[in-house]
């Protein structure tokens, strides 16, 4: 309805569209992860500062300076220190996600550090 395009999640929600995401689903619920704009939109004025979550930022190419590209089956035991999108431009950590190579696994997965501050301090599951 005219209220829902009031709300910036779904304004936020419907450019993600548009640029060719797919909705964010936890479970068997299509909108269901709620780290990330492409989850279910909520209704309310003035929030939620969130960002995208590790895989849509990957899709979108942001932060490719940060990415750490692993391949889990050569990598072996690493360890690692990730930083939150919102700490992406400090010198601190190894990166801000992880993603593990798809010619290795079946799907790709993603790792990321989901620090709920600045940009960021509105997400629902940090």
């Amino acid at each position: 309805n005219d209220e829902w395009c009031t709300y910036p999640s779904a304004q936020v929600h419907g450019i993600g569209q548009n640029l060719g995401l797919a909705e964010s689903a936890e479970g068997l619920d299509p909108e269901g992860d709620q780290s990330c704009m492409m989850g279910s939109p909520i209704d309310a004025d003035e929030s939620p500062k969130m960002c995208f979550n590790a895989a849509k930022s990957y899709e979108l190419g942001w932060y490719t300076d940060r990415h750490i590209e692993l391949d889990p089956i050569a990598a072996g035991v690493v360890t690692l220190t990730l930083v939150g999108f919102t700490d992406y431009e400090s010198d601190f950590g190894d990166g801000v996600m992880v993603h593990l190579d798809p010619q290795s696994v079946s799907e790709d997965f993603f790792v990321h550090f989901n620090r709920k501050d600045g940009i960021n301090a509105g997400v629902r599951e940090a």
